[in-house]
């Protein structure tokens, strides 16, 4: 017998209760025993969801749901795990063993039913639920010799507009059941791999492609499905394109088919970056890179979009190094340096001939460029590798200049920091830290790393101080093995100070729970029992009218 109780205590309270209501609310359907321990139900709420529960030795062992709910055990999931109980009490019986009844399973009751009937039951219910007759049509697809990307688009078409709502938009809730269809077809385009069967996956990779996008802007994709299916296609056509077993024509009609696909407008604003990369390794590997650079270029041409462009270049620098063809290649680089890609090919190439000075004005060049075009990060970045430059070089100055514009752009970066104390002088070194506090004072903004440079200093005093004027829980927690041994009373009033604060600004019970954490976290400390004992009190006089929070802090004495 399952042990229910045992499952319990892993599960949230009020999931739990909602559960339960669900199971004698009746929500749970078509509970199926599948043998070895495996459940499976349909569980209704906001939506129909499909529910799995392994079972072993009496133990809930796993468990699935492909409702949206993001937390470890959902009331569906509860709600199934209470009506398997349920059924195992009842225990159908199916012959007497011992004069016991012994339960009938779901593959025992499959497999006591003779073909013509199952063949009967499959053909009735196919009519009645087109989900079911999809699943059917890609588990066994490969019965069907006429499957190809029309029939495989048309079972991804039907299961997304069979999901679409009213206003012709798939939400989030109904995202899931859209595209079971679609991983499953993924999923039955690497068994076809597995049995070197390398024509249906592709057609199923190009209908995924084909569909999917179709749907981009008019889904709510919160959890990526969309980029999780094209991530799924491309990676059967990298298989196809990496796999030498794959005869060459139809790497040939891959090819052909991908530019075909890459031409339409549907894919300008998703996927067609990655049809680019897929048509780029076929062309190497075909050795048809020359039919790829007329597509590049038209493409160039047209997009309005830097980073698109500096793909593009890119794509088109790796086809002309493929095809031999230096000349260009280099061309390309010196006309495209104000992408960072490409300068920093330049960068390489002067470094690898040692000529520091004219690497160093390109980078500085760089600086310029970017600075200009306010892109931050890339202005970090060439003086990262210009800072390297001066290390390598023994520029002793201008190395130790840059590290200081550095950790001031950073905005205080740890590492700069470290690497400044590691380069000036040790009796010249408080100078140079007392000039970075006395900024980071003046720039209130940064006052967190300077919590961390009185840690690295060892500057206790000066980090309690500064823990008085501004301090959270979180804060108190972070630096309780600095500060507690040498400071408990004013950290115990913190702590103090700062619940008390915490339980003034909590309005949910999330709040209420994480309040109930901060006061069990504060009792493990040394003096900390007195503290949380007066809270409570505090908190059950002034708060009496928050039920939920009363209810929270129950579970502390």
């Amino acid at each position: 017998m399952i042990n229910v109780k045992e499952f319990k205590k892993t599960v949230d309270p009020t999931i739990w209760s909602r559960g339960k209501n669900y199971f004698k609310e009746g929500a749970v359907a078509d509970l199926q025993d599948n043998g070895n321990g495996n459940w499976s139900a349909t569980v209704s709420g906001n939506d129909d969801y499909e529910v799995t529960v392994d079972i072993k030795f009496d133990h809930v062992q796993e468990w699935d749901c492909d409702c949206p709910y993001d937390g470890d055990v959902c009331k569906h999931v509860v709600a199934t795990v209470l009506n398997i109980e349920e059924e195992e009490m009842k225990a159908p019986t199916i012959g007497r063993k011992n004069g016991k009844a012994t339960k009938m399973s779901f593959p025992q009751l499959v497999d006591s039913v003779p073909i013509e009937g199952l063949r009967q039951f499959i053909k009735n219910y196919a009519s009645e639920s087109s989900n079911f007759k999809r699943m059917f049509q890609v588990y066994f697809a490969e019965k069907d010799p006429t499957a190809g990307k029309e029939s495989y688009s048309k079972l991804i078409a039907q299961s997304l507009k069979s999901s679409v709502g009213r206003y012709g938009f798939i939400d989030y809730y109904h995202a899931p059941k859209a595209f079971k269809i679609v991983f499953s077809l993924i999923d039955k385009a690497h068994e076809f791999l597995n049995h070197k069967n390398y024509f249906d996956p592709l057609q199923i990779a190009l209908a995924v492609i084909d569909q999917v996008s179709e749907v981009v802007d008019d889904i709510d994709d919160s959890d990526g499905m969309v980029a999780d299916a094209f991530d799924g296609a491309f990676d059967l056509i990298s298989s196809l394109t990496g796999n030498k077993d794959v005869p060459m024509p139809l790497k040939d009609q891959m090819l052909d088919l991908l530019k075909s696909e890459y031409a339409k407008p549907k894919y300008q604003h998703y996927g067609d970056d990655m049809i680019l990369d897929s048509m780029t390794d076929l062309a190497e590997l075909t050795g048809r890179m020359n039919e790829l650079f007329p597509v590049i270029d038209l493409k160039i041409k047209s997009t309005r979009s830097d980073y698109e462009l500096s793909s593009l270049l890119q794509k088109k620098l790796q086809l002309l190094k493929a095809s031999g063809r230096i000349v260009e290649m280099v061309q390309l680089i010196n006309e495209n340096l104000t992408i960072p890609e490409f300068r920093q090919m330049k960068v390489d190439e002067f470094l690898e001939q040692k000529r520091f000075d004219e690497a160093i004005q390109t980078i500085k060049e760089g600086i310029q460029i970017s600075e200009k075009l306010m892109h931050h990060g890339t202005t970090m970045n060439w003086k990262n590798v210009l800072l390297k430059i001066y290390s390598d070089t023994h520029q002793q100055q201008k190395y130790l200049s840059l590290l200081r514009e550095l950790f001031y752009d950073s905005r205080h970066e740890k590492k700069y920091y470290l690497l400044l104390k590691q380069t000036i002088e040790p009796e010249k070194w408080h100078i140079e830290r007392d000039a970075i506090i006395s900024g980071l004072k003046k720039e209130r903004i940064f006052d967190e790393f300077l919590y961390e440079l009185y840690v690295m200093e060892e500057m206790w005093d000066e980090l309690i101080a500064l823990m008085k004027q501004r301090f959270r829980y979180s804060l108190l927690r972070h630096y309780h093995e600095f500060l507690f041994p040498r400071f408990p009373e004013d950290m115990l009033k913190m702590y103090s100070v700062s619940c008390q604060k915490f339980a003034e600004e909590s309005n949910s019970r999330s709040n209420y729970k994480e309040l109930a954490t901060m006061l069990k976290q504060v009792q493990k400390i040394e003096g900390g029992k007195p503290i949380v004992t007066k809270l409570l009190s505090l908190f059950r006089d002034t708060y009496k009218r928050r039920p939920a929070m009363m209810e929270e802090l129950a579970s502390l004495k």
